[in-house]
């Protein structure tokens, strides 16, 4: 009596390879890497990077730290209070890009602005500079070792300059650093910055966000 094997049935055989190209497809559109996402103005780095611990305190006398970066999106900008030119602009538009974004979106920004100028910036000149803008703003000071070290790290270029009455200004870059829930640098912002372009960026980086 002959014996009826079913491996070697034709048609079984072709079953089974047409199950295991769709199980090979399968997992590698599974295991793909996500697309880059493609933004208006954002430079979004391709490992988040976490940064050395650091420690300031914001006009409400309380300690901002690495941990204050984590569970909330924050978005910083190192600048000072007696600048008259790149902060005041830069500050307008981060006013504008809070305003532009939904409620829900707001909930998971901290904006934060950072002194390049602890000798003239004390937390009453920083309250009032921030808020000014936005009352939920908050305003950042450390001592100068403090912010050096940070600036160095972080990529941020400041120089004193001074006047022929012995005054000093502070020429500095007014980048934008974008921080993620992790605490994890995720993203910069160069000059010029556009309010509308940010929003959609950031609300971009929220919808996709792992």
């Amino acid at each position: 009596m002959a014996k009826n094997c079913t491996f070697m049935n034709p048609r079984i055989w072709w079953i089974a390879g047409i199950a295991l190209f769709f199980g090979i497809v399968f997992q590698q559109w599974h295991h793909r890497p996500p697309k880059p996402l493609i933004t208006k103005s954002a430079t979004i780095l391709n490992t988040p990077r976490a940064i050395s611990a650091f420690e300031l305190q914001d006009h409400h006398n309380q300690i901002f730290n690495n941990e204050t970066l984590k569970n909330r999106w924050t978005l910083l900008f190192f600048g000072f209070t007696r600048c008259g030119g790149i902060c005041p602009k830069v500050m307008i538009q981060l006013k504008k890009l809070y305003d532009q974004l939904p409620s829900h979106a707001q909930q998971q920004l901290q904006i934060a602005f950072i002194s390049i100028d602890p000798a003239r910036d004390d937390q009453a000149s920083l309250k009032k500079f921030v808020t000014a803008f936005n009352k939920d703003f908050l305003g950042l000071r450390g001592n100068e070792q403090q912010i050096q070290a940070m600036t160095k790290e972080l990529g941020i270029v400041y120089m004193e300059t001074t006047n022929e009455h012995g005054e000093y200004d502070i020429d500095h870059s007014g980048t934008l650093l974008l921080f993620n829930p992790a605490g994890l640098l995720y993203a910069l912002f160069s000059m010029p910055h556009d309010a509308a372009n940010i929003a959609s960026d950031f609300q971009l980086m929220l919808t996709h966000y792992r």
